[in-house]
């Protein structure tokens, strides 16, 4: 959860950045990784769904002028990484349908719409997590539950 609060609160800014700075350029470049994203919830395939889930957050931190924030995401993620992977198989197409609501505010120049929707991108996670937990109880002994934090 402490790596989910970094996150959100790096990424919330970086789309508020994205959405002054990006050019059809980048959006073609973000198209086309939302593209692969649907082909592979499509195919049911979430391992490769999480490599581009990761590249979609990436190129936008990125494009947006900060790529060191992608840094420290990634520096801070790795407990994260595994309730993400765990989830990809019953949660792959809310996740792209979170990054095309991103997309859309993105695209629109919206900023406190493309914030708002990669805090509720984020925040899903939360729900996951109980999910998880109920699935895998041994893997998450002396962790809080993700409504006391």
């Amino acid at each position: 959860m402490q790596a989910r609060f970094i996150r959100s609160a790096i990424e919330a800014e970086t789309v508020r950045i994205a959405c002054q700075r990006l050019g059809q350029g980048d959006f073609s470049v973000l198209d086309d990784v939302l593209a692969r994203q649907h082909a592979a919830v499509e195919a049911r395939d979430p391992v490769a769904f999480h490599a581009l889930d990761d590249l979609f957050h990436r190129e936008i931190c990125e494009r947006s002028g900060h790529g060191f924030a992608w840094d420290i995401i990634r520096e801070n993620k790795a407990h994260m990484d595994r309730v993400r992977f765990l989830s990809l198989s019953f949660a792959s197409q809310d996740a792209f349908g979170d990054h095309v609501k991103v997309m859309a505010a993105l695209r629109a120049r919206d900023a406190q719409g493309a914030m708002q929707a990669m805090h509720a991108h984020l925040s899903r996670i939360k729900v996951q997590i109980r999910r998880i937990r109920a699935e895998h109880e041994a893997f998450f002994e002396g962790d809080p539950a993700p409504e006391d934090l």
